[in-house]
């Protein structure tokens, strides 16, 4: 995660923020793309979350993650 975020920051990204339906539905259909087309396995995506404790997530803009469908 800190390797691929690092990465992201390099070329002027950062890891996906999911903060609102928009932006999923955005970034899902992208990834079903990528791994419809071979481009990427699912265990090749990173998102911009981290656990601080058990339960505990938070975006990278230390937001709370909403939902649990991201990890």
């Amino acid at each position: 995660w800190n390797e691929s975020r690092s990465e992201c920051i390099k070329i002027g990204g950062d890891l996906a923020v999911i903060d609102d339906q928009v932006t999923h539905n955005f970034v899902s259909s992208k990834l079903f793309e990528l791994l419809i087309n071979g481009e990427t396995a699912a265990t090749e995506v990173w998102l911009g979350a981290k656990g601080v404790e058990l339960d505990n997530w938070y975006w990278d803009d230390g937001s709370v993650l909403g939902s649990k469908k991201y990890y």
